[in-house]
């Protein structure tokens, strides 16, 4: 199902909600939330073209979860304008966390999802993003972090191989050791 919401500035966005096997009207579900890599990424209604297919959402249906996948401001689905908006910033991490919490207590207020019951998980970008919620939101129970980031400093290290190096210097406004506390 779409799932239409609006953010706290009062941008309207989608997302994508797969109901668990079993499911009846009126039941809150247990809920992953799947966060899309990218950041520039997006969701489709055949599932996260940046990372899980649709097989992978109907896996965890199958065992009883319903899935919600956020298409967050930074995606595809709305152009480039907010994706450079949230980069100029250097706060988009906020911003996209912002996004796909309010998506989820969208779906808690509308009585889909059960709030005691919430996991998290993301791939690439949307490790990152997972990670950054984890660490600043205390309502899900699980979390699962694949290939991602835990700290920025590490992407905008050219020395390291990454070659994120140069998309960390727009994001941040500089090398870490320049910009440092916009990494942190």
């Amino acid at each position: 199902e779409e799932i239409i919401w609006n953010t706290s500035d009062g941008l309207t966005l989608r997302g994508l909600f797969v109901y668990p096997r079993g499911w009846t009207p009126g039941q809150r579900a247990p809920t992953i939330v799947q966060v899309h890599g990218g950041p520039y990424g997006g969701i489709s209604l055949s599932g996260d073209l940046l990372n899980a297919d649709a097989s992978e959402l109907h896996f965890w249906a199958d065992r009883g979860f319903a899935i919600f996948i956020s298409d967050y401001r930074g995606g595809k689905g709305y152009g480039t304008r907010y994706f450079h908006e949230a980069v100029a910033t250097h706060r988009f991490m906020e911003i996209y966390a912002s996004d796909i919490l309010a998506g989820v207590d969208a779906l808690v207020q509308r009585g889909k999802s059960d709030p005691q019951k919430l996991a998290l998980i993301g791939h690439s970008w949307g490790s990152t993003t997972t990670n950054w919620i984890a660490a600043n939101d205390g309502r899900f129970k699980a979390v699962v972090s694949k290939e991602g980031w835990s700290s920025f400093l590490i992407a905008g290290e050219p020395d390291l191989g990454w070659e994120s190096a140069h998309d960390a210097e727009i994001w941040f406004g500089g090398k870490p050791k320049d910009a440092k506390p916009a990494y942190d």
